[in-house]
């Protein structure tokens, strides 16, 4: 990669470092990344299989998992690159627990997963109520 796209990448990042990534996901819940913004993110030169667990042990201090996390972890990727995506999300979160909820399916996973459910139907439902109630005012003032 020459210097200049090299920089044209950094100016293209999302986000300049891990905290800035962290407050990224604090607001999104979830973030999409590549293994090369977040290399770029822990300041390392060449994305090798030992820079992965450097990144996994980086972005847990910071309190964020990832999923798949396979593509953390040296000993099922062993050739990792640039380009391979990652969705980062906080730990202890209801993202975390939806991604824990569906990897290791458990009776207490399993209520995690209706809740979520139940909790679209009920945006929907208000929704619904906010729209039928903008319908009526409208009819009202007919």
């Amino acid at each position: 990669m020459t210097r200049h796209s090299e920089n044209n990448l950094e100016n293209k990042l999302p986000y300049k470092d891990l905290e800035a990534l962290k407050d990224l996901v604090n607001d999104q819940a979830v973030v999409a990344t590549t293994l090369g913004e977040l290399r770029k993110a822990i300041e390392y030169e060449r994305l090798g299989k030992y820079v992965l667990g450097h990144i996994r042990s980086r972005l847990q201090g910071e309190g964020l998992g990832c999923f798949p996390a396979e593509l953390l972890d040296p000993d099922h990727n062993s050739t990792p690159r640039q380009d391979q995506t990652v969705r980062v999300y906080r730990l202890g979160s209801t993202v975390a627990d939806l991604v824990q909820a569906v990897l290791d399916p458990s009776p207490t996973g399993d209520r995690a997963l209706r809740q979520a459910n139940e909790g679209k139907d009920d945006a929907a439902a208000l929704a619904a109520a906010v729209t039928l109630e903008k319908i009526r005012e409208l009819v009202l003032d007919a």
